[in-house]
């Protein structure tokens, strides 16, 4: 973890502990709050009792709680943090913006065409600011939607799986 990293909470299970971590992560900034059908989400974790002790914030952050049926809000599943410890997506030394594995920043967005300040997803240019400032055309860029992989995936599934002799 960085000095910029905000920790939420730690959770204890059974065999493993967690901390999730809502923001200071050095390469990638996420934004719940830019997802489609959160507005609606937001309403109904604020306004039903069924959700009470509960916030908006847990629902983005775990990877469970937007498949409630009552709640039936996929979209942060997909960029849960609840197990993920930030680190590069393959065992690199650095993230590897190239890779296939990380999604576009239009993924799940609700606003389809838009600036970096409107999208769930965006890559930082030169590491998260200093200053805190939020996502924009001078810090960040977007991510695009890529179908090849780059040589960090080619390079994890070779880790992942490799040829026996």
């Amino acid at each position: 973890m960085s000095n910029s990293d905000t920790i939420v909470s730690q959770y204890h299970l059974p065999r493993s502990t967690f901390t999730l971590i809502i923001s200071g992560d050095l390469y990638v900034n996420f934004d719940c709050s830019k997802l489609e059908g959160y507005e609606v989400a937001k309403d109904k974790m604020e306004n039903e009792a069924i959700f009470k002790g509960l916030t908006i914030e847990k629902v983005c952050a775990l990877d469970y709680l937007g498949w409630s049926p009552f709640l039936d809000w996929h979209a942060p599943i997909h960029y849960s943090l609840s197990l993920d410890d930030h680190r590069p997506q393959h065992a690199g030394e650095s993230y590897d913006f190239e890779s296939i594995m990380q999604y576009s920043s239009y993924a799940w967005a609700a606003a389809s065409k838009s600036t970096v300040r409107d999208l769930p997803l965006v890559r930082w240019k030169n590491g998260r600011p200093k200053d805190g400032s939020d996502p924009d055309e001078l810090n960040a860029a977007i991510i695009p939607g890529l179908n090849l992989i780059s040589d960090g995936d080619k390079e994890a599934v070779q880790k992942l799986y490799p040829l026996e002799d």
